[in-house]
């Protein structure tokens, strides 16, 4: 129980199952809370012409190109946060993600709001691109000499 509660001998170390529960858990919530609706409600903006909440937002901040900054967040949050799930490109699409959440953390302050969970989300993200994606991801698999190995 010692070894438990003070992290001897594995202190510092991250395991893969830690790794892939922390890009699940991230990715996920961001995946399923953010991403989703961003890509239906852009979807029904360039399908339809319907009002696209994130579009306003970012035009609102006074960003330059604000569709293209929209379409970027929307594939960050959406399809980066999948590619962070079964750990593709891992890093990289942590990253991506991670420059949304400056961007979210900077609205929420700008319009007077809490950024507590955009924070939390980027803090999530830069541990994932930090430590990287572990053994038990796609980048793993792409990266080995053998494949094979994979079933071993």
């Amino acid at each position: 129980m010692l070894r438990f509660l003070t992290g001897y001998p594995t202190a510092g170390a991250h395991t893969p199952r830690q790794q892939l529960a922390l890009r699940v858990a991230a990715g996920g919530a961001m995946l399923y809370y953010h991403g989703w609706h961003k890509a239906v409600e852009g979807a029904a903006y360039a399908l339809r012409g319907e009002s696209w909440p994130l579009l306003v937002e970012v035009a609102q901040l006074g960003l330059p190109l604000p569709l293209a900054s929209a379409v970027f967040a929307t594939i960050a949050q959406g399809l980066g946060s999948a590619f962070v799930i079964v750990g593709l490109f891992t890093r990289a699409a942590a990253l991506f993600v991670a420059a949304t959440l400056t961007v979210a953390v900077y609205a929420n302050l700008a319009h007077g709001e809490d950024p507590q969970l955009a924070l939390l989300y980027l803090v999530g993200f830069a541990l994932v691109a930090w430590q990287g994606p572990g053994s038990n991801s796609v980048d793993e698999i792409l990266t080995l000499e053998n494949p094979k190995d994979v079933l071993k």
